[in-house]
């Protein structure tokens, strides 16, 4: 008289020996600027509303140190983000594995519905089967369709919460590279311009030097054609000399600035 009894089916699918829905929730995750840090995870009314108990929260794989594993090669920042990308690919794999459930859970029910409703059909022959049963099995089908969107619908929620997270940290990583890139581009032409400025001064200072040189060379030149005594005349060429080898140095640093000056002899 199995058929004759009223079919103990709840709304849940317990009856058929269902698990209970995964309760993924929503996580609000948010990006405080450029230390990429974590709030804590607020848990999804959704979710709450679709298993009737706590949703298992993402927060685990941030900072506490369960879940996935955390290189430590990587910064603080970048552990985060990898963390992300972990507990994304996780929420799928979860998800997937749920609606693979789900379809087997209202694969069974719409075929135990079917056989009650043919039951119910074929009642005249004496099988019994009572209306009461028939609806309750229709609202219990019902009600796990139902499950399975809200069940998909916080899935999606939570994986394009991840996805905002994640591409939200990458497009502040490249505002970050940005400015740093832009700094250092303006320190570099701040340094070029400091080097220019300095080079300019080097080429005023030689030229005042070899101006100073030259009168020099000339009041030498002008004492030596009225030098009378031969000690004179070789002290006036001795430094003739030296003075034409200090122009030819200041020569030379003019055509080669990074050739250092000769030591005079």
């Amino acid at each position: 008289r199995g058929l004759q009894e009223p079919v103990e089916l709840s709304q849940s699918g317990a009856g058929l020996g269902t698990p209970t829905m995964l309760g993924t929730g929503a996580q609000h995750l948010s990006d405080q600027g450029a230390t990429g840090a974590v709030a804590p995870s607020v848990q999804s009314s959704s979710a709450a509303a679709a298993s009737g108990a706590g949703a298992l929260p993402l927060v685990q794989f941030f900072g506490s140190g369960r879940g996935l594993l955390q290189p430590h090669h990587l910064c603080r920042e970048c552990n985060i983000v990898e963390t992300a990308v972990g507990a994304l690919m996780l929420t799928r794999e979860r998800r997937r594995a749920a609606a693979r459930e789900s379809a087997d859970r209202i694969a069974a029910l719409e075929l135990r519905h079917s056989d009650l409703v043919d039951s119910f059909r074929r009642g005249s022959l004496g099988l019994g089967v009572q209306a009461g049963s028939v609806l309750e099995s229709h609202r219990t089908l019902r009600q796990a369709r139902q499950d399975a969107l809200q069940e998909a619908k916080v899935f999606q929620e939570e994986e394009a919460t991840l996805q905002d997270f994640i591409e939200a940290s990458y497009q502040e990583r490249e505002r970050q590279e940005r400015r740093s890139h832009d700094l250092h581009k303006q320190r570099l032409r701040n340094q070029l311009a400091e080097y220019a400025l300095l080079r300019a001064e080097a080429a005023l200072e030689r030229q005042r030097q070899a101006a100073t040189l030259q009168r020099r060379l000339m009041d030498v030149l002008s004492q030596a054609l009225v030098a009378e005594g031969e000690e004179d005349i070789r002290r006036m060429r001795d430094e003739e000399e030296t003075i034409r080898r200090q122009l030819q140095d200041l020569d030379e640093e003019r055509t080669n600035p990074h050739r250092g000056r000769r030591k005079p002899a």
